[in-house]
């Protein structure tokens, strides 16, 4: 089975999660990742032997501030909607040239 495994990259708690579950499934399993950013960094460091291709980035930033927080977030949806299309086209592209049968996806949205 081919499977196509792509954490969220807010830091690297997404990726450290995905790692028992990418040795478990890389035994009889044909693994691609799909990362951006630390994720991928940290995910290419532990399986240099697995494709690992460079997905869509999405760059959100907040303030420290915490009363201005909720305007901030809110100014950030389109950029969110926008990500969500732009992984959502990457992933069906990925789909079919990889032959993908089954994504798995740590918070990642698309």
């Amino acid at each position: 089975m081919n499977i196509l495994i792509s954490p969220l990259n807010w830091g690297i708690g997404h990726a450290t999660r995905l790692v028992p579950i990418i040795n478990t499934l890389k035994l009889k399993h044909n693994i691609t990742i799909a990362a951006d950013g630390k994720s991928s960094d940290f995910l290419k460091d532990e399986f240099p032997s697995l494709v690992i291709l460079s997905a869509p980035k999405l760059n959100i930033t907040y303030t420290k501030n915490a009363t201005l927080l909720p305007f901030k977030i809110l100014l950030s949806f389109p950029k969110l909607i926008f990500f969500f299309y732009q992984n959502k086209k990457f992933v069906k592209k990925i789909s079919s040239t990889q032959k993908i049968d089954l994504i798995v996806s740590d918070n990642r949205f698309g």
